[in-house]
């Protein structure tokens, strides 16, 4: 506890620090937007979108809902530090054929980062992975469909509850039955 107030206090010495020599507050910020439409009943598009003062990534995934394969993947660096950065986009196709499913971040990794890659495209993709398998999961697990994705119910959270036991809090039989007690 000490500690963790003497380390907000060390932190907002720092911050009025900058403040007064600049004027204003200095950040570096990046900002991530990700979007998942459905193209058809069978296919989901999720374009993402990574911004940040060096940098602006614009990339898309095209995903086979009921397999969750990768149909198409597009990627392009519409800002970068370095005219080499842009490069780094193209392996972004090698990702056409693979499954969002365990063990998918480790090969993104290896296939779109590295020496000749990009860890910000890294950063967009998985996030933009992650976005199609949580829409994934709503419809072949839970039984949604793209108008009512988003409701949630108990019975919905049971049918997930089989497949995504023990992934996070949310899917956690003790803490679920505990909250549902109090």
């Amino acid at each position: 506890m000490a500690k963790t107030r003497t380390m907000r206090r060390k932190v907002k010495r720092s911050i009025r620090r900058t403040t007064k020599r600049s004027g204003k507050r200095q950040t570096y910020s990046q900002g991530m937007t990700i979007e998942a439409v459905p193209l058809d009943a069978d296919t989901l598009r999720v374009d993402g979108t990574l911004d940040d003062p060096d940098h602006h990534i614009e990339v898309y995934i095209i995903v086979a809902v009921r397999t969750s394969k990768i149909i198409d993947v597009g990627a392009r660096m519409l800002r970068q530090p370095y005219p080499t950065c842009n490069k780094a986009m193209k392996r972004a196709q090698a990702l056409v054929g693979m499954k969002i499913e365990r063990g998918f971040y480790e090969k993104l990794a290896v296939v779109v980062g590295g020496r000749d890659g990009c860890v910000h495209l890294i950063d967009i993709l998985m996030a933009s992975a992650k976005m199609a398998a949580n829409a994934i999961i709503g419809i072949v697990v839970g039984g949604k469909n793209w108008n009512n994705l988003t409701d949630r119910d108990d019975e919905f959270h049971d049918r997930l509850m089989g497949r995504l036991e023990g992934m996070c809090i949310g899917f956690n039989r003790n803490e679920i039955s505990r909250s549902r007690s109090k």
